[in-house]
């Protein structure tokens, strides 16, 4: 991974202490004249999981590239015009919700950032599906396409539960993370009521798994389909990262069983593969990102970070693109 210093941060590296690279235009006018010093040192990270393997000690730094969003930031995907599409919650304040993009290369200094939907109340996640994208918002789900355009894909009312006219709030209370499957299928964690919700590109919404005996969630954060079951050893399966109580859940394509697959990832939150095959997590709480290679051998690639949210990587640029839930500051990282 090649990174270049933005801050008195650090990036965790197994044996390998990254050299400062050098300054940029980009970097100074979030920094000024003073470049961060780089140090070096070693953790052992309490990280257990089901294969059996303990974290070893790393050295550990930090840098990368950063675009100013100008806001906090939680999700990130990349549209099919290549800009890079942003969640900007403002919660407390309805209406004040953003959909943003990133044009150009932030690593040549040439990234711009555009408002592209506005309106939205607290939106924390979103998924492309061919050309549109969908954000959930709380309690609804917003179909936007890329040149902002936006429309209700579910009311709260299409939830199960919610009857408006009633006085009734929709089914779900607190949608964060969402992903599609191969159908178009949308799955989003419902972090207050600990369900995981199941839509279809018609819009019939489901319970995909319930708080009952099966499921070992707590707090549901983000949730991502293993389309290779290459991390949940079923294809198809749902991860899920559960924040309440560290653990990375793997529910089966049918919702018949949901084993906890990992612990001890403090407060994970975004997940996402590379095009070899590492998975990584966030863990918006410490700071740090995991990465599990496909010989499922855990590290910390990332640490010292500022509330890192949900993660995603340009499988085609190799750039891990890491938002902040409480910092306007949009990182870029170069993988090796």
């Amino acid at each position: 991974m090649r990174c270049i210093v933005v801050s008195s941060k650090w990036l965790v590296f197994p044996s390998l202490v990254i050299s400062l690279i050098g300054t940029m235009a980009l970097m100074a006018r979030h920094l000024g004249a003073n470049t961060a010093r780089l140090r070096s040192r070693s953790a052992n990270v309490g990280l257990e999981n089901s294969y059996g393997i303990a974290l070893a000690s790393l050295s550990l730094q930090v840098s990368g590239v950063v675009v100013n969003v100008p806001t906090r930031s939680e999700g990130v995907a990349k549209g099919p015009d290549g800009r890079y599409y942003v969640v900007v919650p403002d919660n407390p304040v309805p209406g004040n919700g953003k959909i943003k993009a990133i044009s150009g290369d932030p690593f040549a200094g040439t990234a711009m950032v555009s408002d592209v939907a506005t309106g939205l109340n607290s939106p924390l996640g979103m998924v492309f599906v061919g050309n549109d994208m969908f954000v959930v918002d709380w309690n609804m789900v917003w179909k936007i396409n890329t040149s902002g355009e936006k429309s209700v894909f579910l009311a709260p009312s299409a939830f199960p539960g919610g009857n408006p006219a009633l006085g009734i709030p929709g089914g779900a209370l607190s949608l964060n993370g969402i992903d599609a499957d191969a159908n178009g299928n949308l799955y989003m964690a419902d972090s207050t009521r600990s369900v995981i919700w199941k839509a279809t590109q018609q819009g019939v919404v489901s319970i995909f798994l319930n708080n009952g005996p099966v499921s070992p969630l707590t707090g549901p954060n983000n949730v991502l389909v293993d389309t290779s079951g290459q991390i949940s050893g079923k294809a198809g399966s749902l991860l899920v990262t559960d924040s309440t109580n560290a653990n990375l859940v793997a529910i089966a394509p049918d919702a018949s069983a949901a084993p906890v697959i990992a612990t001890g990832l403090g407060r994970p939150d975004g997940m996402t593969f590379d095009a070899q095959g590492n998975f990584y997590i966030s863990d918006v709480g410490g700071g740090r990102v995991f990465r599990m290679r496909p010989d499922k051998s855990i590290e910390v690639i990332l640490t010292g970070l500022t509330s890192p949210s949900d993660i995603w990587v340009d499988k085609q640029k190799r750039w891990l693109i890491v938002p902040s839930i409480s910092s306007p500051r949009f990182r870029f990282y170069e993988l090796q």
